[in-house]
């Protein structure tokens, strides 16, 4: 039996955050990783592999060194039992004794009952072997369609699109990107697809995909659409079947930990993907199976694991991602949890440049703001525009955590430069500040 003082079950980013931190606030901390894949991969850049251009699978490949430069073990094994009373691990092939567990087992694809599901070249993208499939199956597909119009699939639908394949995304919701983005900026997002050739069918539901051994078509309703490649986008679902055997409290969204990252098990902890998460702003449970909240959940639990009182507040949520030329971020709440938590929220828009008007190659941008009328604290943003958005995303993510209001995001302090900014005089998110603190003095 191997013993650890800190033992991981996972892979994912929360992972190689989680082995730094150790390492960082304990040197003489002895951690080791048990994981089932036998190479990690950053998923947020598998679509990028499968564009046909410069980012190949090696690249997206995250070395196992990262692990090993803070002195943490490598496992390629699969867990299979939790011991909670005797803190022992057994895995396919050894058994682990440990003194504090970290569940960091991340999200698994949602595979909807779909009949044809099980056809060859129809994939769902979470594995190194699943971009290694699809890479392959791509070299000779010519009609491809995407099941889900959310994150994953309109960036594989937009990539793919540039390798000349006829795309159909096709999304049961009213709008692609509706989790994420207001009504109308999703219809941005759509129009950008359609600039670029992708076919997007909204409120289409598929009942089936057909094929004789290999999918040949995806049937929508009383149309079939021809297809030799299927995607499918519809989401993920939180890695939780350890956690259940073992006894602890698992929700309909992940497993169930406190503000310190405890399970209800003691020196059992929890984060990422697989963890239940509440919104920063409204309290209650919201999806927030992103990368970033990872690293900062991991970061969380190993500081409480070694004595570092470390609360985790709730998540707020900043992410981003790109469509051909049109780049979109958000953060916080929008129209659509507002409703859902019945939370009376105003708000403010701009449109704005990305750079100064002169300067070729410069966008438009457009910038809405979300505040809470109980106290005009800022809740949220959404921005379309250019590559220079991250930064303005990460800027309302603080504010929201700081609870600045309306007021203060009128005189923020911002840099200006041709290049890299608007004018001084049409910052974006200050222009979006003004306009809603105008409704704000008219009584909304």
């Amino acid at each position: 039996m191997k013993e650890f003082d800190m033992l991981i079950i996972g892979g994912g980013p929360s992972t190689r955050n989680a082995v730094k931190i150790m390492r960082q606030l304990k040197p003489d901390v002895t951690s080791a990783v048990i994981r089932y894949d036998r190479t990690m991969i950053n998923h947020c850049a598998m679509p990028y592999a499968l564009e046909g251009g410069e980012v190949t699978l090696e690249k997206i490949i995250v070395p196992d060194q990262r692990l090993f430069n803070w002195k943490a073990e490598l496992f390629i094994d699969k867990a299979t039992s939790i011991d909670p009373k005797e803190k022992i691990v057994t895995t396919e092939n050894d058994k682990f004794k440990y003194q504090k567990l970290f569940l960091l087992t991340g999200s698994m694809p949602i595979k909807p009952p779909i009949p044809g599901i099980d056809l060859e070249n129809v994939f769902s993208l979470r594995h190194t072997e699943d971009v290694e499939a699809i890479d392959k199956a791509l070299n000779t597909a010519k009609k491809v369609v995407v099941i889900g119009g959310g994150y994953i699939g309109v960036e594989f639908g937009s990539l793919v699109r540039k390798r000349g394949l006829d795309v159909t995304i096709v999304e049961m919701l009213p709008h692609c990107m509706m989790a994420s983005l207001d009504p109308d900026f999703c219809e941005l997002a759509e129009e950008e697809l359609r600039r670029n050739g992708v076919t997007v069918l909204t409120n289409t539901q598929v009942t089936a995909i057909k094929g004789n051994g290999k999918v040949e078509s995806v049937e929508v309703g009383d149309k079939e659409i021809p297809a030799d490649l299927v995607i499918l986008g519809v989401g993920v679902r939180p890695e939780t079947s350890l956690a259940e055997q073992t006894g602890i409290t698992v929700a309909k969204t992940g497993i169930v930990v406190d503000n310190r990252m405890r399970t209800n098990l003691p020196d059992i902890y929890a984060a990422g993907d697989n963890i239940e998460t509440k919104c920063y702003v409204t309290g209650k449970v919201k999806p927030g199976k992103i990368g970033s909240n990872a690293v900062i959940e991991a970061k969380a639990a190993v500081m409480n694991a070694l004595g570092h009182d470390r609360i985790f507040p709730g998540i707020i949520g900043p992410s981003a991602t790109k469509i051909f030329d049109l780049c979109f971020g958000m953060v916080g709440v929008g129209k659509g949890q507002a409703e859902r938590d019945d939370l009376e929220v105003f708000t403010g828009d701009s449109e704005t440049t990305s750079m100064y008007g002169m300067i070729p190659g410069t966008k438009k941008t457009r910038v809405r703001l979300y505040f809470k009328k109980q106290d005009h604290t800022v809740v949220g943003c959404q921005i379309v525009g250019s590559q220079f958005l991250g930064g303005h995303i990460d800027l309302i993510a603080q504010a929201i955590r700081n609870h600045l209001t309306v007021e203060d995001l009128t005189t923020i302090h911002y840099t200006t430069h041709p290049e890299l900014t608007p004018n001084p005089a049409t910052q974006g998110i200050m222009l979006a500040a003004e306009d809603a603190w105008l409704k704000s003095r008219k009584g909304f």
